[in-house]
């Protein structure tokens, strides 16, 4: 990818019907269209993405589906995948503490390397 931040988003897509994972990479400054984007699993049934942490509105850390518009990451990220009936392949579940611990919301200036505006 080269020096700088990487944006990578991870999603299910479906190809010919089959469903398949792909993981897209791309620099912070760059628009998602203009980044990598790699099939890294195939012929999937269902890929799930759970978040856990505080509610928007506060309390105790729970799972929750999203993670949409929050200024502070997740405690941790749960990624499970399923194959479908007759498919032997096994996949544990993943969870993720991420290594951050910042404004998410941040949009790297290119020239400075640190967050644009501010």
């Amino acid at each position: 990818m080269g020096p700088g931040l990487a944006h990578y988003r991870m999603g299910l897509a479906q190809d010919h019907g089959r469903n398949e994972i792909l993981l897209q990479a791309s620099l912070a400054a760059d628009n998602p269209p203009d980044g990598l984007s790699t099939e890294f699993a195939l012929g999937l049934a269902e890929i799930k993405f759970r978040y856990f942490g505080s509610p928007r509105d506060g309390g105790a850390a729970v799972w929750q589906d999203e993670w949409i518009m929050r200024t502070t990451p997740p405690e941790l990220v749960a990624i499970s995948v399923t194959f479908p009936k007759g498919d032997r392949r096994a996949w544990p579940l993943l969870v993720i503490h991420p290594g951050i611990d910042a404004d998410i919301s941040c949009e790297i200036d290119v020239a400075t390397h640190r967050c644009a505006g501010r």
